[in-house]
């Protein structure tokens, strides 16, 4: 919890509210495309990518700190970048990953359903 104190949450107000407000837009429009399997692949391979960027985000954003930041949040270890950028994402993933086995299940049960109506025509017939 100390490390949520330790970020100076006024005189870095701007860019970690551009940091939420990509986060919400993410959040959005993954739920709201989340019945367009094709596009929710290529979300999710863009988002998959930004998480294996982070390392590169972090180390980027520990040369350039001192132009948008008050301190420098930006370790060797990338905590700060795991915290707000990583794990918001991963969690979107997860969510993905759910939606698509939901999507998946319905998908089966269509296709055994439109088995047997077959299977019951051709014994009809």
């Amino acid at each position: 919890m100390g490390f949520l104190y330790a970020i100076s949450w006024e005189a870095d107000q701007k860019w970690l509210l551009a940091l939420f407000g990509f986060h919400v837009f993410a959040y959005f429009i993954t739920i709201y495309f989340r019945k367009s399997s094709n596009f929710q692949m290529i979300l999710l391979v863009f988002w998959s990518v930004l998480v294996y960027l982070s390392e590169f985000f972090n180390a980027v954003c520990a040369v350039n700190w001192k132009r948008f930041s008050s301190q420098n949040y930006f370790d060797e270890h990338g905590v700060f970048t795991g915290i707000f950028w990583a794990a918001p994402l991963i969690i979107l993933l997860l969510f993905q990953l759910f939606n698509a086995l939901y999507l998946t299940s319905y998908l089966l049960v269509d296709v055994k359903v439109a088995e047997f109506k077959q299977q019951k025509k051709k014994k009809d017939n």
